[in-house]
């Protein structure tokens, strides 16, 4: 860090914000997901509708880590010294994820301390389907945003909600009201951990309640910027290339999606 001279602090902002946050929402959740194409991209959607401080990270031969945070037009530079003290944000989150990629171990230098981050779980997957759904889980989406997830990634709604969470029954087809999978889904439950913090309470979806009226889509708010820092160095995506992340490799990730809905269903 001090070879640097200055350190990054991340202020959470509207721009991440969806304006129908319900109250399960009001936490800052810090989302840290390995930096490749697919859980890149999600977190960016993730963050467009929920109140997400996005780090970016990949580990070196020599087991070292390279941390970025989106500033919302690119990625900076984070050192593993700042994140280790949680003195990268101003706003204390609530709730920390990190995802990793499955058959590999959590590296310990991205578990956050306990005194900037009250809670910890993990995702050991970094597919989209299982991430998707896993992630709605933590973040508690409303139908408008699993409708949103399952048309923009191309996968069914019930293979990324298959317990139907926070759906009323007018949103599902009459045999889904009639009788349900029991378990569905459990399969990938086995990705989800808990690092520390209290044990996750798995809702059914009979027990849920469901706000009316429901909106037909959620949309972002334009805010200030979610970084401070005037001199980015190490950017890894431009505002250009994220775009192309965004666009360009949908139509890869879409066939990807749907060959790993057949593979994980």
């Amino acid at each position: 860090m001090k070879r640097f001279g200055w350190r990054f602090r991340l202020i959470l902002t509207c721009a991440v914000l969806s304006p129908l946050l319900s109250s399960a929402r009001k936490g800052i959740t810090l989302l840290v997901v390995p930096r490749e194409d697919v859980p890149v991209r999600l977190g960016l959607d993730v963050g467009a509708r929920c109140p997400t401080l996005l780090l970016s990270y990949k580990i070196q031969p020599d087991e070292s880590i390279s941390l970025h945070g989106w500033s919302g037009t690119e990625w900076v530079n984070v050192t593993p010294e700042s994140y280790a003290e949680g003195s990268f944000f101003s706003t204390q989150p609530e709730s920390a994820v990190i995802v990793w990629k499955e058959g590999q171990q959590l590296h310990e230098a991205l578990i956050p301390s306990q005194e900037w981050c009250p809670e910890a779980y993990g995702i050991s997957t970094a597919k989209g389907r299982p991430l998707i759904h896993l992630l709605g889980r933590h973040y508690d989406f409303k139908y408008d945003d699993w409708r949103w997830f399952s048309e923009n990634y191309n996968v069914p709604l019930n293979s990324i909600n298959p317990d139907s969470l926070n759906m009323a029954w007018y949103h599902r087809r009459l045999g889904e009201n009639l009788k349900r999978e029991a378990g569905a889904g459990s399969s990938d439950l086995k990705h989800l951990s808990v690092i520390y913090g209290p044990e996750l309470a798995l809702q059914d979806a009979d027990d849920v309640s469901v706000d009316e009226p429901i909106p037909d889509e959620a949309t972002a708010v334009d805010a200030d910027n979610p970084l401070t820092n005037s001199v980015p160095q190490a950017v890894v995506l431009g505002v250009g290339e994220a775009g192309e992340l965004e666009a360009g490799e949908a139509g890869q990730s879409d066939a990807a999606e749907a060959s790993e809905t057949e593979q994980d269903e």
